[in-house]
């Protein structure tokens, strides 16, 4: 097995990044908000702002419920 990878060029580490995702409460807009995807509108709604969101509910419809509270 190393015979195959004799002549192969090494390269960088894996590197792995956090999410970058991470919506500030305060400065909830739609444009930060449409980055996110419908579970992560979801569980923003839940965890920070306390109220449920239909997953059958669209993108827009969601977002527009987040800014409304």
């Amino acid at each position: 097995m190393n015979d195959i990878f004799k002549d192969a060029t090494p390269t960088n580490p894996l590197v792995i990044k956090p999410s970058s995702n991470i919506v500030d409460l305060e400065k909830l807009e739609e444009k930060t908000l449409k980055k996110l995807t419908k579970n992560e509108l979801v569980e923003l709604a839940e965890e920070k702002i306390g109220i449920v969101l239909d997953r059958r509910f669209t993108k827009t419809k969601m977002i527009e419920m987040i800014l409304v509270e």
